[in-house]
């Protein structure tokens, strides 16, 4: 039996938040979700925000400030009426579905996380939000929450993604294995195809001459071995995704050995490969406690802009 989710889209007006909830209505089974449309209205313009006077934009504005207030609270309904309209409205959509504005104590990323942390299954967030900047940068709400939400799933969708394809991201760790469990979670029920990647780096840029010598000379064994090793990876993902209720038919495996660039062929082979959704562990192999992410998780994630990425713990 498929678990129902508890999924937070976050809607701030934007045509990457409507491209994040039109994300999900194609590449979900809608039947086991419950969508939660959250908006947060400021208290105060941006600036007064980032430097920590949102008292004073009161002050300033004296008795013009609820009008103020309430133009925001008027625009935040409209934005999450029009992202509702997108869901349909029938009677099991109006059950499962709820919109929630609310005004933001804190800066918008603040008031964010803390309520995914109230109990969500997952989060939605479009890449950026209203802002002129180009899209090929993660806007500064998104880095916010990916950099504090350590425990939720999150999803970062750029343009309209179309393609239900989904290539994940696997390599020796635990963290790319319950990443594929989620894949079988939430794609379960759909008509989705899964690719599992593998992506080895070239040794000579990371080798001294003597390293790269010895290499040379057992480099077919070792690539061997490596070919081995990832093989029985993939026959346990693909185990995992079978028990979900994928068809053997709709899963499939390819490795990459030799890249100079590991993020850079990750992004290539979904280009390429006409995918929509890329899904990542948080971390690979290293899982160094200094850093949120992973170094492969974060440049694929700031440079897919015309992907859905997800980010799994």
């Amino acid at each position: 039996m498929i678990k129902q989710k508890n999924i937070l889209v976050g809607i701030d007006g934007s045509l990457y938040a409507l491209n994040a909830l039109a994300y999900v209505s194609n590449n979900f089974n809608m039947q086991h979700l419950s969508i939660n449309l959250v908006h947060f209205f400021p208290r105060a313009p941006a600036f007064f925000i980032d430097i920590g006077k949102p008292d004073c934009f009161k002050e300033i504005t004296g008795s013009k400030y609820e009008e103020w207030l309430n133009r925001k609270r008027k625009q935040g309904k409209k934005f999450l009426s029009d992202a509702k309209k997108l869901l349909g409205d029938s009677r099991d959509t109006e059950k499962s579905h709820r919109v929630i504005l609310r005004k933001s104590k804190q800066d918008i990323a603040r008031s964010l996380i803390k309520e995914i942390y109230s109990g969500y299954s997952a989060v939605i967030l479009g890449r950026r939000g209203k802002s002129r900047v180009e899209d090929l940068f993660l806007g500064s709400t998104c880095k916010k929450v990916i950099e504090a939400v350590k425990t939720v799933p999150i999803c970062i969708v750029g343009k309209n993604v179309q393609s239900k394809k989904i290539l994940v991201a696997v390599d020796f760790s635990e963290n790319s294995i319950r990443a594929v469990r989620y894949v079988g979670e939430f794609a379960a029920g759909t008509d989705s195809e899964v690719t599992l990647y593998h992506v080895v780096r070239d040794a000579e840029p990371i080798m001294g001459d003597e390293e790269w010598n010895y290499w040379k000379t057992m480099e077919d064994k070792l690539e061997l071995r490596v070919g081995q090793e990832i093989d029985k990876v993939f026959k346990r993902c693909g185990r995992i995704l079978h028990g979900a209720g994928f068809d053997t038919s709709r899963i499939h495996e390819k490795c990459l050995i030799g890249s100079v660039g590991r993020a850079r062929d990750i992004i290539k082979e979904a280009t390429w490969g006409e995918y929509g959704t890329i899904i990542m562990g948080r971390k690979g192999v290293s899982n160094l406690k200094e850093f949120s992410l992973g170094r492969v998780t974060a440049k694929v994630l700031e440079r897919a802009a015309g992907f859905a990425v997800w980010i799994v713990p």
